[in-house]
């Protein structure tokens, strides 16, 4: 199935990759001391995603136990203005997690239809990884080296604390849309936006900013740059 041609603003913030941080590792087959590990996000992970992209009141889940360790999870986001929900069915793990079966379950779940909305998804999309990994303690020793499609912007190309408070006073003063802002810069928010994009982000908020300002009656262009936007 190919992706969507024209994903909202939501929809790319949501499916935005994780920092490596962020990702945990499962071994699905050990072989002495070598494990082929598969990627995975917790939940709270999914609901820091959610809180950044929609905001806390822009999103809400509901469960039903099913019987038999089976509980379906309903994801509802509100996404252009419309409650959209999405849902699917978790189940309970061969070996208890912290917190019991039943836990284990319902987030299982919300990780099932969180990555209906796209979070996490490309994880799914990642082959299995051998790496090094200690049977006693049945510990993965280290983590796969992720192809450059499943990773954000490195942390060296991120914006610093200065200019993240810039960006967010002229999206303010600019009234731009957030969520399409952040998916023309191919972030999730803020705190993942590539600081090459920085300079060209500053200059469209300013441009955004005086246009507001016309619009409102407020100071005036220079006549050139009016001239300039009235040309097709």
């Amino acid at each position: 199935m190919s992706a969507d041609p024209h994903p909202t603003p939501e929809a790319l913030a949501l499916a935005a990759p994780f920092p490596m941080a962020e990702i945990h590792w499962k071994p699905a087959s050990v072989s002495g001391n070598r494990a082929a590990v598969v990627a995975y996000i917790d939940v709270r992970t999914i609901c820091d995603r959610l809180d950044a992209v929609l905001g806390v009141a822009g999103w809400q889940d509901t469960y039903q136990d099913l019987g038999q360790g089976a509980v379906v999870c309903s994801l509802s986001c509100k996404v252009l203005g419309e409650w959209v929900t999405k849902q699917d069915v978790g189940g309970q793990p061969k070996r208890a997690a912290e917190g019991g079966p039943m836990k284990a379950a319902f987030s299982d779940a919300l990780k099932r239809a969180a990555a209906k909305f796209g979070i996490g998804r490309y994880l799914h999309r990642l082959p299995p990884f051998w790496v090094d990994y200690d049977p006693e303690k049945k510990q993965v020793k280290s983590q796969p080296k992720l192809p450059e499609w499943a990773l954000p912007p490195p942390a060296t190309d991120w914006l610093t604390p200065e200019q993240k408070a810039t960006l967010d006073r002229l999206l303010g003063q600019a009234g731009a849309d957030r969520l399409a802002f952040f998916a023309w810069a191919g972030a999730p928010s803020l705190d993942q936006f590539p600081a090459s994009q920085y300079e060209r982000a500053v200059s469209f908020l300013q441009r955004k900013k005086g246009e507001k300002a016309v619009a409102a009656g407020g100071a005036l262009k220079p006549a050139g740059q009016l001239a300039g936007a009235a040309r097709p």
